[in-house]
C-alpha cells in the first residue's frame, strides 16, 4: 500500500515538473520581425519585435537592427537548451513510469534538468542585458516605465495577497 502510494506520488511529481519544465522553457522571445508568434497569434513583446515599440521608445533603425541580430543569437541559444531539456523530461517520465523507482537516478536527473534550467535563465538575463546596452538611459527609463512593477519579480513568482496563508 505505502509502495503504491509513493508510487502515485512519483507519478504527480513528474508530471508537474514536465508541467513545470515546459511553461519555463518555451520560447518567449522570438527573433524580430516574422519570427514566431504568441498563441494569440501577435507577435511577442518588445524583444520579439523591436520595430513594436520603435515608437514608444524613439528607437533608431540601428538599434533595431543591433536588436534583432540579439534576439536571433539568443534563439538560437535558446534552442540549444531546449534541444538538452526535452530529452531529460521524457528519461524522467520513463523512470516515472517503472515499477521499481530509482530515487538516486531521479535525483541525478532533476539535478540535470535544474542546470538546464538555470542556464536557460541565465540566457534570458544575459539577453536582456545585451539589448539594454544598446538603449540609452532614456529608453532604458522608459522600458522600465512599460514593464510595470511585476517585471522586478523572479521567474515563476507571482504577487500573492499577504493576508493570505
Amino acid at each position: 500500500m505505502i509502495k503504491k502510494s509513493l508510487f502515485t506520488g512519483f507519478i504527480g511529481l513528474a508530471l508537474i515538473m514536465a508541467a513545470l519544465t515546459s511553461a519555463w522553457t518555451q520560447p518567449h522571445h522570438g527573433p524580430g520581425p516574422g519570427g514566431p508568434k504568441m498563441k494569440s497569434g501577435h507577435p511577442p513583446m518588445f524583444f520579439g519585435n523591436p520595430a513594436m515599440c520603435k515608437q514608444e521608445l524613439g528607437l533608431t533603425d540601428q538599434q533595431i537592427s543591433k536588436i534583432e541580430q540579439i534576439n536571433l543569437n539568443h534563439h538560437k541559444l535558446m534552442l540549444n537548451q531546449r534541444e538538452k531539456l526535452e530529452p531529460k523530461r521524457i528519461q524522467l517520465e520513463r523512470l516515472m513510469l517503472e515499477e521499481n523507482v530509482n530515487l538516486s537516478t531521479v535525483r541525478n536527473l532533476l539535478r540535470e534538468i535544474a542546470d538546464i534550467r538555470i542556464e536557460i535563465y541565465m540566457l534570458k538575463i544575459t539577453h536582456r542585458l545585451e539589448i539594454e546596452k544598446v538603449l540609452t538611459q532614456e529608453q532604458k527609463s522608459k522600458l522600465k516605465a512599460m514593464r510595470g512593477p511585476h517585471h522586478k519579480m523572479g521567474p515563476g513568482m507571482r504577487h500573492r495577497d499577504p493576508d493570505a496563508l
